[in-house]
């Protein structure tokens, strides 16, 4: 996981940083998390090329939200675009 000062300070200095998170409304709790600040994903994009990074990141990011999905046996998930996103 991303420490939290670290993903404020991503989300507010770049908006378009693919990232995603799976949270259970009822209880108010995120329960899987991953952006391009993770290290492994990190890691993986530094030799991308520019022109697919943010398609190879989402891909990536993705994948890793599934991975820590069928850890804790979520099974479904409903998507939600957050406001003013497209």
């Amino acid at each position: 996981m991303v420490p939290a000062a670290e993903a404020r300070h991503a989300a507010a200095c770049c908006p378009t940083l693919p990232s995603d998170q799976v949270i259970d409304d009822e209880a108010g709790r995120t329960l899987a998390a991953s952006s391009t600040l993770n290290p492994e994903i990190r890691q993986a994009l530094a030799g991308e090329d520019a022109s697919s990074g943010n398609v190879e990141a989402a891909r990536m990011v993705g994948a890793k939200i599934a991975e820590l999905c069928k850890q804790k046996n979520i099974e479904k998930v409903r998507r939600q675009q957050a406001a003013g996103l497209r």
